[in-house]
């Protein structure tokens, strides 16, 4: 029961956003730091941490990493990408922990704005070729 509310209230925070038409968006002179920020746990065999840093490594300016004690290559294809890079223990029970000092990490290379992909996802063609860099 109290899963169901929680879900329900963090969906309704999306109800009231509005779509932002990037091409609309003023460019500026000056250039934005921005920050990548993933999280992973055996990302590397599937394939999807490698496409994720290597997105997010054609449009940040630098990459933080977290890996909580994975099993498989994830720690080395991030190596290849960053060496912001911290480990932690698998424990859900500390996936808050996890994410602030991910967080602070992030925060310690001043960016404008961080950008927090899943090691499962990326942006489209537009965003990656320079709408995420517009939007900030």
């Amino acid at each position: 029961m109290i899963f169901k509310k929680t879900a329900k209230k963090c969906l309704s925070i999306y109800k009231d956003i509005k779509k932002i038409n990037i091409s609309s968006l003023k460019s500026t002179t000056e250039p934005v730091k921005l920050v990548g920020f993933v999280k992973c746990f055996n990302e590397g065999k599937t394939g999807n941490l490698e496409r994720c840093l290597k997105h997010l490594s054609r449009f940040c300016d630098d990459i933080v990493f977290c890996d909580d004690s994975s099993s498989d290559d994830s720690l080395s294809i991030a190596k290849k990408y960053t060496k912001n890079i911290i480990v932690m223990p698998n424990e859900f029970k500390k996936e808050l922990y996890h994410k602030q000092k991910l967080l602070e990490l992030a925060l310690s290379l001043n960016p404008d704005w961080i950008v927090s992909l899943d090691p499962d996802e990326i942006f489209d063609r537009q965003g990656e070729l320079g709408g995420i860099r517009k939007l900030c």
